[in-house]
């Protein structure tokens, strides 16, 4: 039950983030935030986590046809008292709408990906693996209904703000769901960048697609990452640009965090 409601959620985050604003574009708007889960709680409900390389991605364009926009206008009642208020009746179902701007392009570079296994940390998937083709195809349809809708419409959020992407040739660690029939088909619901031994948090010249928060409860925290620079009571925040990758696979693992040696005097004694 747990998975069903999460990629609901997913899939949610995805629709509602299209957004056209009266001059018809795609447009980007900055009243939405994606949060994110604690550490621990991905990996408890994730079905898959794997280090994995991405051996290709979706393209840029929708690969749906377009809608055939509305050829009329059917206003939507928004009074139903018995007095007669003051209100523009002009608007009639056989109005003709407005001319139709093109809308700006939906980029969709990135949203699905073919991923080949280098290491599992949890769960069975074959290699190589397809991620994400349910939610592409999602997106896609839904940019083509917004559209064919009438403008003005305006929707909270950017495009694709929930939507994770995947950049080709870079490798990863990904935790992701089974579809619902328990195929290889997987939604990812997390992904970490990974450059040599290291995971990548925060980088600057690097697509913002391939950065990210790291969030987890204080006592993950203080067994696996003390000393690494972050933020918060409760829940703790990561502030450095990457972590060792080794630190992040113990975590995962729940594996005992690495200490230094105890090597003691050596029978050595201290000079006075």
């Amino acid at each position: 039950m747990a998975r069903v409601v999460l990629a609901i959620a997913v899939l949610a985050a995805a629709l509602s983030s299209l957004v056209r604003w009266p001059s018809g574009d795609l447009a980007v708007a900055h009243a939405c935030s994606i949060g994110s889960d604690p550490l621990e709680r991905m990996i408890e409900l994730a079905d898959v986590i794997v280090l994995a390389d991405i051996a290709a991605v979706g393209g840029a364009a929708n690969s749906l046809p377009r809608l055939t926009p509305s050829a009329t206008l059917t206003p939507t009642p928004w009074w139903t008292g018995t007095a007669s208020p003051t209100v523009d009746r002009s608007a009639t179902a056989t109005d003709t709408p407005a001319p139709r701007p093109t809308p700006t392009p939906y980029d969709f570079t990135g949203i699905g990906a073919t991923a080949q296994i280098v290491r599992a940390y949890k769960g069975v998937v074959g290699s190589p693996v397809e991620l994400d083709s349910e939610i592409r195809l999602s997106v896609e349809r839904d940019v083509r209904y917004v559209e064919s809708l009438p403008p003005p419409l305006i929707a909270p959020c950017q495009p694709g703000l929930a939507t994770i992407r995947y950049t080709p040739g870079a490798r990863y660690v990904i935790a992701a769901t089974l579809n619902w029939a328990g195929g290889i088909e997987t939604v990812t619901f997390a992904r970490w960048r990974v450059i040599g031994d290291e995971v990548v948090l925060q980088d600057e010249s690097m697509p913002a697609s391939d950065s990210g928060l790291l969030v987890m409860s204080r006592a993950m925290y203080e067994r696996y990452f003390s000393g690494i620079p972050a933020e918060g009571e409760e829940h703790v925040v990561l502030r450095a640009q990457r972590v060792p990758l080794e630190t992040f696979e113990r975590a995962i693992l729940g594996l005992p965090p690495i200490t230094p040696p105890v090597t003691g005097s050596a029978g050595l004694k201290a000079v006075r």
